[in-house]
């Protein structure tokens, strides 16, 4: 490769990162509780007309509700939980970027944040273009694995990443032939999978 080429591959790369990073910033996402009513309102900004979903589950992981919706620029709500027993609850929020966690406490007077601490799972972003496969993903140090699987669930190629802080990938699949596989990555507890079509 002369150096030329290989520069004319950093710039692409970049490009595509700074396209990538653009199109898939990150929504804000908020739930504020009323502490003298058993409701929380939900806040959603910098959506750009994707589906969201909301899912409320108790300690027993059993949902209680769940709602998707296709949200705008902005997504607002109040969830009145008054008719549900006192108890900890956990709130789902995802978008197709990312899904947080937050639990609450329903008490007989109210509700709760039971702490601050809300969990961020963020959902990888793949790009197939012809058979190049782009994959990044923020994945905060947690353990990654990646796999490629054909139409037949057989594995065809697989990748342990170890514990990396985020992921940028390319693949170069022209040695696979025109078919529908499945990439699935692994990261810390959450699985992902995306069919894909050669």
């Amino acid at each position: 490769m002369n150096k030329l080429t290989f520069v004319k591959s950093i710039l692409t790369f970049c490009l595509f990162l700074v396209s990538m990073t653009a199109a898939t910033a990150f929504e804000n996402i908020k739930l504020v509780p009323n502490t003298k009513q058993k409701t929380f309102t939900l806040f959603v900004g910098n959506l750009s007309a994707m589906p969201l979903s909301v899912k409320i589950s108790d300690r027993y992981t059993v949902s209680v509700f769940t709602e998707r919706v296709m949200a705008e620029a902005n997504y607002a709500k109040r969830y009145n939980l008054s008719s549900l027993p006192a108890g900890t609850y956990e709130v789902k929020v995802s978008t197709p970027t990312r899904t947080i966690r937050q639990n609450i406490e329903i008490t007989n007077t109210g509700l709760v944040l039971t702490d601050e601490k809300v969990d961020v799972d963020y959902k990888p972003v793949i790009q197939l273009e012809g058979k190049r496969l782009d994959v990044n993903l923020l994945s905060k140090g947690e353990k990654v694995k990646l796999a490629i699987l054909n139409r037949n669930n057989e594995l065809v190629y697989d990748l342990d990443l170890g514990r990396p802080m985020r992921i940028h990938q390319r693949f170069d699949l022209s040695q696979l032939p025109a078919e529908d596989i499945i990439l699935k990555i692994k990261c810390g507890k959450q699985t992902y999978y995306e069919h894909l079509t050669l």
